[in-house]
């Protein structure tokens, strides 16, 4: 039982598996008997592809207003800027720094300058109270797959947010096994326990 609701919201870019996500937390929380509600949006930022998915356990809307929530899982540094209002001050921000390119201008125009990561994740540190930053890409594409990178940042949720988090790592582990390929099960696990094990070495970071 939940003494407060949870809060959590995840963004990325399309094809980072963001609604997946999502999908997985959700049902890992829904099988320890919680309530939890699931919502998405598409198509909030500036920029292409963005997508955006929210959990809410133990609340009464999967909707979270600024500020609200409690933990942040970003796939992508510019995306984790973009919704870094939804997290509250002194929340928990898990963020990949692998950054995906910007799209090319249409017409040969100049190509965007590249991100200047540090002070991405300088901003981050000024709104969260903990920060987990690893290259989850890197991670993924060593465990077999960077199709895998949302398994990753699962499995650093896992650790980095488990006293608050009510999806624990089994029940998120059932929860990935359900909904892929048996034979895509074994990259998934080095996948999960890549992520695990990067965050008890590097992660979560005071400001």
């Amino acid at each position: 039982m939940l003494t407060n609701p949870w809060r959590l919201v995840v963004a990325g870019v399309g094809g980072q598996g963001v609604l997946a996500t999502a999908g997985f937390v959700a049902e890992a929380i829904h099988r320890r008997g919680l309530p939890v509600l699931a919502g998405q949006l598409h198509g909030m930022a500036q920029r292409g592809g963005a997508v955006t998915a929210t959990v809410v356990a133990g609340g009464h809307t999967s909707q979270i207003a600024d500020g609200a929530a409690d933990t942040l899982l970003a796939t992508e540094p510019l995306e984790a800027l973009r919704v870094l209002s939804t997290l509250r001050p002194g929340g928990l921000a898990i963020v990949n720094t692998h950054a995906v390119p910007l799209p090319a201008p249409p017409g040969g125009g100049t190509p965007a300058p590249a991100i200047d990561l540090n002070a991405v994740l300088d901003a981050i540190r000024r709104r969260a109270r903990l920060l987990v930053a690893l290259d989850a890409t890197a991670l993924a594409q060593a465990a077999g797959s960077p199709r895998a990178l949302n398994v990753v940042m699962l499995g650093l949720l896992a650790v980095a947010d488990k006293e608050a988090c009510p999806a624990p790592a089994q029940a998120l582990i059932e929860a990935i096994a359900t909904h892929v390929a048996k034979g895509a099960i074994p990259l998934n696990r080095r996948a999960f326990d890549s992520g695990m094990n990067a965050a008890r070495l590097h992660g979560p970071q005071p400001p």
